[in-house]
């Protein structure tokens, strides 16, 4: 099983990098038929299984409540408030794409994948997946190669296709990444340790202040969470490292950027207004907010799944936040920020009772659901997704076996039988 969850990450870097067209028909790619073998083989195995536990019970529960709330008002909106331009069949694939595929990921690595160290190869695999797009997001930034991954105002969208969520997606993953250079030794950490420095590279050049603020506030949050299991001496001296490192990469990135990064950061910086300042975001979220306030029940109930791109609206709605919110009111909402909260208390948990490198990688899930909940506040992230959710699925059999091992460790051991022992309890 590690081999074909490792196939599929693989088809996912390939799929990227050399920007493959993957579609077999309607709702279904390559990525997705070796998805679903995957899943099938597995719910065969459990079938099978006499002694299957469900595990993260807690989170699939409320996943699969957030799903079936949007099939409703999915199925509300198409046979019933039709909505002028609203497209019922291809609301419901962006509702499989963007909803059932994920839980399918999640639960797929998850039960995939049973000891920790077929774990730690699995995310020391999506850490070698993150340092591939990167280098050839650099390589392509440097007219190194013939592929163009350039974005609009001369900011690189890198393999992903757009600079925001291939910005995001850098953050999320760079916790992991500098988890696996600490963890290797010799010429592997050295080799680690660049991956980790064209990572930032890649991060630069796709100048999305977005990614900056999401790996700022993450970075300072999670110290916080975690601040029991990391050295104060280690910490120090990554981050003297990491700020020499990031000078020298900035003045390097800087040769092909160093217009846009000024423009970026400090151009906008001067902003007469916190529109210019946000890059309209917040006049496209005024417009999202004026029109939920036209409709108070819509305020609670949401408009209904997939909605927003029939309401008119010339830009989406730069927050995943407010689309939940939107398409979704209140309930889709609560549900849908649970579910991530409900992985980081996961992670948390088992901190404590997590040794040697299940904490270590436990920490860099920590700090990169954190980066995925502040980016979040400024997008909607799709493309990065199924990488975050192999992330997390293989986080949490970390987690859940750490927490497994714990409890068995403290369980009592069984009294050893012996003839004396036995003679004594009969009389």
């Amino acid at each position: 099983m590690r081999i074909l969850l490792s196939i599929l990450i693989l088809t996912l870097v390939v799929g990227h990098v050399f920007s493959l067209d993957m579609g077999l028909g309607p709702g279904l790619s390559v990525k997705n038929a070796i998805l679903y073998v995957a899943a099938v083989f597995i719910a065969f195995r459990i079938v099978l299984s006499r002694d299957f536990k469900m595990e993260m019970g807690g989170f699939v529960g409320c996943y699969l409540a957030l799903i079936m709330y949007a099939m409703v008002t999915w199925i509300v909106v198409g046979l019933f408030l039709n909505y002028k331009g609203y497209n019922m069949l291809a609301s419901g694939i962006a509702l499989k794409n963007l909803l059932i595929d994920p839980l399918i990921f999640f639960l797929t690595f998850l039960f995939g994948i049973r000891t920790s160290e077929n774990a730690f190869k699995i995310l020391t695999m999506l850490g070698v997946a993150c340092v591939i797009l990167n280098v050839a997001n650099l390589a392509s930034a440097f007219h190194l190669i013939p592929l163009d991954y350039m974005g609009g105002g001369g900011r690189m969208a890198g393999p992903l296709g757009e600079p925001n969520q291939y910005g995001d997606y850098i953050v999320i993953f760079l916790p992991l990444m500098c988890v696996v250079a600490i963890l290797s030794k010799g010429i592997v950490r050295l080799l680690w340790v660049f991956g980790v420095m064209v990572s930032v590279g890649s991060l630069l050049t796709t100048a999305s202040r977005a990614a900056f603020v999401a790996l700022l506030v993450s970075s300072v949050w999670g110290a916080y969470l975690v601040r029991d299991y990391l050295s104060t001496k280690v910490v120090v001296k990554w981050f003297m490292g990491g700020i020499a490192v990031a000078v020298i990469i900035g003045a390097v990135v800087s040769i092909e950027f160093a217009d846009v990064l000024s423009e970026r950061f400090i151009g906008q910086s001067k902003a007469a207004g916190i529109g210019e300042l946000s890059s309209g975001r917040t006049d496209f979220w005024m417009d999202v907010i004026d029109k939920l306030m036209s409709n108070p029940v819509a305020m609670i109930t949401g408009f209904g799944w997939g909605a927003f791109d029939s309401m008119g609206f010339f830009f989406s709605a730069h927050s995943y936040y407010l689309a939940q919110w939107f398409n979704l009111g209140i309930p889709g909402l609560i549900l849908g920020i649970a579910s991530f909260v409900l992985l980081l208390r996961e992670a948390r948990r088992a901190l404590p009772l997590a040794q040697g490198a299940s904490r270590s990688f436990l920490i860099a899930f920590v700090f990169g659901i954190l980066a995925l909940l502040v980016a979040t506040l400024f997008g909607e992230l799709t493309t990065p997704m199924p990488y975050f959710w192999a992330f997390a699925g293989i986080s949490m059999r970390v987690a859940v076996n750490a927490r497994v091992s714990a409890e068995s460790e403290m369980r009592p051991a069984a009294p050893v039988w012996s003839p004396q022992r036995g003679i004594a309890q009969a009389r």
